[in-house]
């Protein structure tokens, strides 16, 4: 582990290290699409290491690529109340 940052992303905070893959939510980019990261908390680069207060968004940025999105399966919800004859799907 040389070097890695913490960055906030989608409300969430995450811990990223160069050529890894990761999943983010609800970002409105497409396919193939570069975008930057400036909500940097953290940067460590070999032995040492940067905070900000909150951020370190003058110095660093982190440059990300959108692979492909991911689609979980439907989920289909069956509601009853029973004795009044009511369902929902």
């Amino acid at each position: 582990m040389s070097s890695y940052a913490i960055v906030e992303a989608c409300g969430k905070q995450m811990w990223i290290e160069e050529g890894k893959f990761y999943d983010f939510d609800k970002l409105p980019f497409s396919k193939g699409d570069m975008f930057s990261l400036s909500d940097i908390l953290l940067v460590k680069m070999d032995d040492s290491a940067e905070i900000g207060q909150p951020y370190l968004t003058d110095k660093y940025s982190v440059e990300l690529r959108v692979l492909q999105h991911f689609s979980g399966p439907k989920i289909r919800v069956y509601k009853m109340r029973s004795k009044k004859k009511t369902r929902k799907t």
